[in-house]
């Protein structure tokens, strides 16, 4: 029995997603029983059934959408091997959809894609900003290929991978320990709740007094106007200038950690600009 080959994988995926086999022999500009013949092969060699026909269409089974997700991602990888194997420059252009937070997207983000941008100018990045919920509303929707996040756990349902972590710091005007502190934190995990379980572990003072800011980078600017402790990561801490760091405070603010990973629905499936992005990131 002979094996698969890409013609047979490419035949087969424009019928699969045009949902039609004339459709697919006119857009390949070959003849319709060459795309029956070309299923029918891949069917003998998997040992299953590809397709359920109907009257005049026919719908994928689900081996059929396994091979599908599975043979774009094959055919994807040949193209990238053949150009490499040829030695030539590959040209890629396209667009690269990111959904972030505006934390990560001003501090974490330009030098990867400054990287990315001076070997490919004619990728168009598109950034997208939200709370982690929004954020894996977008990937999982397709609005977006790729998601990074700053949260406590990995986000369920994502591959993807952990690109960092650490942990949070306490941030002021001055350095002074202040009778009564107000802080600063955000809603999103890790911010105030978990601000709260720490600081009265630390004090043994039942409650605190806090403003809840959504972003981090306005919590740090308030910090530097005196509004306030910023409880902030500690990359923000160290890219914030003026404020200055309670170290009182940040030997317990310090044990909550944070982590940022990268998510997307899988990486066979991402284009050449977001494999690209994300070498540049790792």
């Amino acid at each position: 029995m002979s094996e698969p080959n890409i013609y047979h994988l490419k035949y087969f995926i424009k019928a699969a997603e045009l949902g039609s086999l004339a459709a697919a022999a006119k857009s390949l500009n070959i003849s319709q029983p060459a795309i029956s013949q070309a299923i029918r092969k891949l069917e003998e060699n998997l040992q299953c059934e590809l397709l359920l026909h109907t009257k005049n269409r026919f719908k994928l089974t689900e081996e059929g959408r396994l091979l599908l997700e599975r043979s774009r991602g094959i055919l994807s990888q040949l193209e990238d091997l053949k150009s490499d194997l040829k030695g030539r420059s590959e040209i890629v252009s396209g667009p690269l959809t990111l959904a972030t937070s505006s934390a990560v997207a001003h501090y974490l983000l330009p030098a990867p894609l400054k990287n990315l941008l001076k070997t490919h100018p004619s990728v168009t990045p598109e950034v997208h900003f939200g709370s982690v919920q929004e954020i894996m509303q977008m990937v999982r929707s397709g609005k977006c290929e790729l998601g990074l996040v700053i949260d406590d756990s990995r986000p369920t349902g994502f591959e993807g991978k952990l690109l960092g972590e650490g942990g949070f710091r306490c941030i002021q005007k001055s350095t002074a320990v202040p009778v009564q502190p107000r802080f600063l934190s955000t809603l999103e995990s890790p911010g105030k709740t978990e601000l709260e379980k720490a600081y009265k572990r630390a004090s043994g003072k039942a409650a605190l007094t806090a403003l809840t800011v959504e972003s981090w980078e306005v919590i740090a600017q308030m910090s530097l106007l005196g509004l306030g402790v910023g409880f902030v990561p500690d990359f923000i801490a160290a890219s914030q200038p003026g404020v200055k760091t309670i170290e009182e405070f940040s030997e317990w603010a310090e044990r909550i950690r944070y982590k940022i990973y990268l998510i997307h629905l899988g990486e066979h499936q991402l284009s050449k600009p977001a494999r690209l992005f994300v070498k540049a990131l790792t």
